[in-house]
């Protein structure tokens, strides 16, 4: 059995509709964004948020980041001098920055342009609520027999 005329003229239409749309640039697919090189920053860090370079900051400018004093911003110094960092996740070679350091500096460190943080900054540990513990009710003692 054929499919009448009256049933394929509107899907028809809409495929002719479709193609000269495409063909006319007005209705083009969503292209994404090209790909950001690998550890790169999120593109719109330095504009919100103070950022200091790891690869060119000076010890002072890296005691700037939460949590890193100046035994760790030597030691960061002694492994750029050795290899730059080309991640993120490049920091965690140096000893002293593990898991929990990385996340906290992730927002505040770039790897590329300048370093743009004038003061001590601060970030919340991860996974640390600032909610008020709630404390268990104490039993009151037993009652003697």
């Amino acid at each position: 059995m054929q499919p009448s005329t009256a049933s394929l003229h509107p899907l028809l239409v809409v495929l002719l509709l479709s193609v000269a749309l495409a063909a006319s640039g007005r209705f083009a697919p969503a292209r994404a964004a090209p790909a950001a090189p690998r550890g790169a920053s999120p593109p719109l860090a330095s504009a919100t948020v103070p950022v200091v370079n790891v690869n060119t900051a000076t010890p002072e400018q890296l005691r700037l980041l939460p949590g890193i004093g100046p035994a760790l911003a030597e030691r960061l110094l002694r492994a750029r001098t050795r290899r730059a960092f080309h991640s993120l996740g490049a920091l965690r070679r140096v000893r002293g920055i593990g898991r929990a350091t990385l996340q906290r500096l992730a927002r505040h460190v770039v790897l590329a342009g300048p370093t743009t943080a004038a003061v001590k900054l601060r970030a919340p540990r991860p996974g640390r609520s600032h909610a008020p513990r709630l404390r268990r009710a104490r039993r009151p003692p037993a009652r003697p027999r």
